[in-house]
């Protein structure tokens, strides 16, 4: 995995737990926390869309 899709993993995953702290503060549901790893990948899944000669 190179640099650009960690960072992106690192980031998604930063994004859904900040996300959802707020939806857990604001409703109380523990399911919420299942945005972080959903919003990891779709962090990361740019990285694999792209096309190789695009770098």
């Amino acid at each position: 995995m190179d640099l650009r899709a960690k960072q992106g993993l690192i980031l998604g995953a930063i994004a859904g737990a900040a996300l959802g702290v707020f939806l857990f503060a604001e409703t109380g549901n523990p399911w919420v926390f299942l945005l972080i790893p959903v919003a990891a990948v779709m962090g990361m899944a740019p990285q694999f869309l792209r096309p190789p000669e695009e770098e």
